[in-house]
């Protein structure tokens, strides 16, 4: 898959961050983090994914397509757990 530029990366995760963008915002945001695996931003994509889909101020379907990206790039609850404690995420 081709590199996305990392300014680009940051300008998703700072999109799926903020409390006053839109949801229709936040989910077509958080559909082009999959292409940020893999690049410096990944760590910081995936501790954003986390953070929304435990957020009460996400919508419950941002809340979900946060989860199922999680899901997809890095497998099973137990995966994305051992992926958090490997790279400090709380």
């Amino acid at each position: 898959m081709k590199q996305v530029p990392r300014a680009l990366a940051q300008t998703w995760i700072t999109l799926l961050k903020n409390n006053e963008a839109s949801d229709e915002v936040k989910l077509r945001a958080a559909s082009m983090l999959p292409k940020v695996m893999g690049m410096s931003e990944e760590k910081k994509a995936i501790e954003t994914l986390i953070s929304v889909a435990r957020s009460s101020n996400s919508s419950e379907d941002v809340r979900m397509k946060s989860l199922i990206i999680l899901s997809e790039a890095l497998g099973k609850p137990e995966e994305i757990a051992i992926y958090m404690k490997r790279n400090n995420i709380k």
